[in-house]
């Protein structure tokens, strides 16, 4: 089947498979984002565990400063 077309029929069905891979993937990485932005812990969360291990004396004052400066920054 394939033998019949011409150049620019080949070339008409690779650009086209590789727009439907292209948009395919585009789907699973954004289906993958939503998972993992759905599977971590918010912003107030992850302060707030932060401070329960820096009363419990598991970081140190400067580790904690580093880590919730981190944190607020990637908001």
């Amino acid at each position: 089947m394939l033998a019949n077309l011409s150049g620019w029929h080949l070339m008409i069905l690779i650009v086209i498979t590789l727009v439907i891979v292209a948009v395919i993937a585009a789907v699973v990485v954004a289906i993958l984002a939503a998972v993992r932005r759905a599977n971590s812990p918010s912003t107030a969360q992850r302060l707030q565990q932060l401070d329960e291990l820096r009363v419990r004396g598991v970081v140190s004052e400067v580790e904690y400063a580093q880590k919730r400066e981190q944190i607020l920054r990637e908001l």
